[in-house]
């Protein structure tokens, strides 16, 4: 068994303030983190203090997406529908009209929004912002699931309350920025070129904002996806898309041509709480969308009525139901989800192929607790959770587990790693990003780790 990493928790300071500028660059520092004690043998914890700076590579141009279709004289209202799913124990969602959406002008591809643009005007709060002065942003929304991205090998990117900000993992300089809506920001997510980073927040019809990395300048705004809150947006593979995922009430999914700040499609995810969505990492036409009891598997398909978004709940058969935040598709479209119990379910189309588990007689669980982290690298899809453990798993082994009657198949890891304090307590791992050389790794008590990549 590999050793457990060690490695203090982060202390972070507050700096003297800062006036805060109607523009988003106010600067602040951060304190370094504690050196963390010496790690076991087989594992480098370092904090992240401890990187060394890599150079920057060129941002690569991002692919223009297919051209926009033209309008007719009388515009139609466009439609974008679910077909109705018939099953037990799942209500039958209905098709849903999508109305034309207001009319947007053309951007050219180096064309930017002004400097002094103002998106929307905002009411001033009770307590108004004439009467305060904006100091520092400590910290990042631990609990929020893919809340860390790369902007470069050492820069990465976060929420915090109603603001983001940028942080430099050599130099400890951070950059707060703040959110154009009311309430806060729902979601962060960079372009695969990282050319481009997307800002989803909150509040009554708030919009995304597109902005190019590292001038911060407005290039895109999504308007109209949600009535509340973003809870999530992703890119495609491609870069060519982006989807995004309402909260409550509505929980609506919507994919959109970004570039030309249109909406291609739009319906409801689910009737429950939904915590993901995202594209296929091999087809930009399919997606899929997790959440409370539910995973639900999505295809854009051409109909003789038109383009419409086509969804399919998993069905769990005699495996309990369970919240599903992580999941990942195969090479060959099949589906691998994780459990809140810890166990790994393979999917082919809606049914079960198999339950995995440690060992097939108890059915002990590979995790203990929800899996939080599902990876795919070197022929090896990697799991993390609330135990604090990072697990790898050969393709091979996932790949042929059929389930017989009981459905459950054994498999075991090849190699795994702990996170976990000096004193004994454990990562509640939420989310991981590789970076140059290492793992970069969110903990939902508050601490961001780093795993030397050189050995997993």
């Amino acid at each position: 068994m590999p050793a457990e990493v060690t490695a203090p928790a982060e202390e972070v300071k507050a700096e003297e303030p800062a006036a805060e500028e109607k523009k988003p660059e106010p600067e602040a520092e951060a304190e370094a983190v504690a050196e963390p004690e010496k790690p076991a043998e087989e594992v480098k914890a370092e904090p992240v203090a401890e990187e060394k700076a890599e150079p920057v590579p060129e941002p690569k141009a991002v692919e223009k997406p297919a051209a926009e279709e033209k309008k007719s004289e009388k515009p139609e209202s466009k439609q974008a529908t679910i077909e109705p799913v018939d099953e037990e124990g799942d209500e039958v969602v209905k098709p849903k009209v999508v109305e034309e959406e207001d009319e947007v002008d053309k951007m050219e591809l180096d064309q930017y929004y002004p400097e002094d643009h103002i998106e929307k005007e905002l009411e001033d709060s009770p307590i108004s912002i004439r009467n305060v002065q904006f100091t520092s942003a400590l910290g990042q929304n631990s609990f929020k699931r893919y809340n860390i991205h790369f902007l470069e090998d050492d820069v990465i990117i976060y929420c915090v309350s109603n603001r983001y900000q940028t942080f430099n993992l050599t130099t400890h300089e951070y950059k707060t920025y703040s959110g154009t809506d009311t309430d806060g920001i729902g979601s962060i997510a960079v372009h695969p070129n990282r050319k481009y980073f997307a800002v989803a927040e909150k509040g009554d019809k708030p919009s995304i904002y597109i902005r190019e990395y590292p001038s911060m300048k407005l290039y895109r705004v999504m308007r109209k996806g949600t009535e509340k809150i973003y809870i999530h947006c992703e890119f495609s593979a491609t870069g060519e898309k982006l989807v995004s995922l309402g909260g409550s009430p509505d929980y609506t999914l919507t994919v959109w041509n970004w570039i030309n700040q249109r909406v291609i499609l739009k319906c409801k995810a689910s009737s429950q709480e939904v915590f993901r969505a995202s594209f296929s990492p091999y087809l930009d036409m399919v997606l899929c969308t997790s959440g409370q009891g539910h995973i639900k598997f999505w295809q854009m398909a051409q109909t003789f009525t038109g383009l419409k978004l086509q969804g399919d709940t998993g069905k769990f058969g005699q495996i309990d139901l369970s919240d599903v935040s992580s999941f990942y598709e195969l090479p060959d479209g099949k589906m691998l989800c994780g459990t809140e119990a810890g166990t790994l379910i393979s999917w082919e189309g809606v049914l079960v192929k198999a339950h995995l588990v440690l060992d097939k007689e108890t059915k002990a669980p590979l995790h203990k607790g929800m899996i939080e982290v599902i990876l795919y690298e070197d022929k090896h899809f990697i799991t993390a959770g609330s135990d604090g453990y990072i697990k790898w798993w050969p393709l091979q082994d996932i790949d042929i587990a059929e389930g017989d009657d009981c459905q459950e198949v054994a498999i075991r890891p090849t190699k795994e790693v702990s996170i976990s304090t000096p004193e004994g307590e454990f990562a509640h791992i939420m989310h991981m990003i590789k970076g140059k050389g290492m793992w970069l790794i969110q903990d939902a008590l508050g601490r961001l780790w780093q795993l030397d990549a050189k050995d997993y």
